[in-house]
């Protein structure tokens, strides 16, 4: 960090990192950090919500930052997803089950054009 402040993969495992110690509040300003940097990164808006998932239990912005994730990724990560122990706390979620739903309808689709 002190060589380079941009670097998206250190402050994404330093908000991990804080989130594991249990300081949400920091955590949560890195996030939003790693965010502006790179919102695209599918990979790190998905460990991020699993971060905060397991760690901060705040379905809310676990959630908002797996919206995108789900709305773009392939088959082999959504299969990921709906089997990870880190999002088991997600679950029950309604916005979860839609996010989850949606994603599985947008693939068969995609698929069903392919043919």
């Amino acid at each position: 960090m002190a060589q380079d402040q941009n670097n998206v993969a250190a402050i994404a495992y330093g908000a991990h990192a804080l989130a594991a110690l249990g300081e949400g509040d920091r955590a949560k300003e890195w996030i939003d950090q790693a965010l502006l940097i790179d919102p695209d990164n599918l990979n790190m808006r998905y460990n991020l919500a699993c971060a905060v998932s397991v760690y901060l239990k705040d379905r809310d912005t676990a959630l908002a930052l797996l919206g995108p994730f789900f709305a773009r990724t392939a088959h082999g990560f959504l299969n990921w997803a709906k089997e990870d122990p880190d999002l088991e706390p997600l679950r029950g979620d309604p916005g979860f089950s839609a996010m989850v739903t949606a994603a599985e309808a947008r693939l068969a689709a995609a698929d069903e054009s392919a043919l």
